[in-house]
């Protein structure tokens, strides 16, 4: 992986090399976890030994820092950062194969000291298995109860969507992905191979 960082004038400097454990599957940028207005990395990777999301964050710059690593069952096919859960920590939704993990946002502590980074918790992770292999996926008030749902687009083209309630609860909340629910009412076909989202638009062409 390469960075080319801008020099301020519209111009770029030097390529910086970024040694991966694989080729890149998948990449986004957002502002993950604890907001601190910085933009942070994540990175999907087939690595020899097993996919793998890598997330750069740190409060030098993302790539000045060692990246978190969650492991896949599959390889990596799509990533997005959102609020998924409510709070006001960024989660990330990862598709790999047919499963979607989504990892709760939280306070890292990256800018405190090692006794206070030691003491943070791993992240929780949910994870949900589908009877299709994920191709993308996207976030988005799709519903219009002014939350965020999922739309996840299947290999062949169709694009099924994920709703939760409006109000929290133990059952709905990430931590158990199997409470949110399929809206088979607004599965669509998608004509593009890829899909980009609004608030309520969120398909670029459907039949």
């Amino acid at each position: 992986m390469y960075l080319l960082s801008g020099d301020g004038r519209g111009g770029f400097g030097e390529a910086r090399e970024i040694t991966l454990p694989g080729a890149v599957t998948a990449m986004v940028t957002g502002d993950i976890n604890r907001p601190d207005g910085l933009t942070d990395l994540i990175v999907g990777v087939a690595a020899t030994d097993g996919p793998r999301v890598m997330v750069f964050e740190g409060p030098e710059g993302a790539l000045r820092s060692s990246p978190e690593v969650f492991v896949t069952r599959s390889p990596v096919t799509s990533l997005v950062v959102g609020h998924l859960d409510g709070d006001q920590q960024a989660d990330l939704a990862i598709a790999a194969g047919r499963e979607l993990l989504i990892v709760s946002g939280r306070d890292r502590k990256l800018s405190l000291n090692d006794k206070s980074r030691a003491e943070v918790k791993a992240a929780a992770i949910a994870t949900r298995t589908f009877t299709f292999a994920i191709r993308s996926i996207a976030a988005g008030d799709f519903t219009g109860r002014g939350h965020s749902d999922l739309a996840l687009m299947s290999n062949d083209g169709t694009v099924h969507f994920l709703s939760r309630e409006a109000k929290l609860s133990k059952e709905s909340s990430p931590d158990n992905l199997n409470c949110w629910m399929v809206r088979p009412d607004i599965v669509r076909r998608a004509l593009a191979t890829s899909f980009s989202t609004g608030k309520r638009s969120y398909l670029r062409a459907a039949d």
